[in-house]
């Protein structure tokens, strides 16, 4: 048996001083996004006070209010390869760099449901109308994937160079490394014949795919 040792540092909001954010203490009470960088950075989207990172090594605390960052919510956050993070909110996606600069809203990336860096550096972007976008910090982005029997999509999970995304309307998509479309599975309906929706979408490592749907 194998057992790891893990020290546990607490961090709370105190209400009396969270305008200050001092270290190990969160800006907010309600986190919506999290992602862990290659500095020891713990990044934290904030659901009504922009975006804070905690650093793991040192518990050194920096946050970005939402005047800083240009949004009050963070709800996606990926790990950027070159240092920083990209940071979704719900007027558009901005990568944010590891000196806490704040790039501007990345053109035609509102309402995103997920967000995720590739192997080869790329990074995905995911609409709620089920556009997938390959976007890059200079403000470019391509369109990789509209699926055309959807305007509704809900979760994008990924494990060996695969890609599955799960739509509203009982359908998954399967995608290779490059975005290219390789399929889509029609889920069965309920045991009343309606339509489940796929809220969530697990990859695992093993080639598994583990779905979430509205009825369980």
């Amino acid at each position: 048996h194998r057992f790891e040792v893990l020290r546990f540092q607490p961090a709370r909001r105190d209400p009396a001083t969270s305008s200050s954010a001092e270290p190990l203490e969160l800006a907010s009470g309600s986190i919506d996004a999290m992602a862990f960088d290659r500095d020891g950075w713990l990044w934290l989207g904030l659901n009504d006070a922009g975006l804070q990172r905690l650093n793991q090594r040192d518990g050194r605390s920096e946050w970005l209010s939402p005047a800083q960052i240009g949004a009050n919510q963070v709800t996606l956050l990926a790990v950027h390869p070159e240092g920083g993070v990209w940071a979704g909110s719900p007027d558009g996606l901005r990568h944010v760099q590891s000196d806490l600069k704040v790039g501007s809203p990345q053109p035609n990336t509102r309402d995103g449901v997920a967000v995720r860096t590739q192997p080869s550096g790329a990074v995905w972007w995911r609409g709620a109308d089920c556009r997938l976008l390959e976007v890059s910090a200079d403000g470019h982005s391509r369109l990789l994937l509209q699926a055309e029997r959807d305007r509704r999509c809900s979760s994008l999970g990924q494990a060996r160079g695969m890609s599955w995304i799960g739509s509203r309307s009982g359908r998954l998509y399967t995608l290779d490394a490059h975005g290219q479309l390789l399929g889509q599975l029609e889920l069965p309906p309920r045991a009343d014949g309606q339509v489940a929706a796929v809220t969530r979408v697990l990859a695992r490592a093993n080639g598994e795919v583990l779905l979430g749907r509205a009825d369980g």
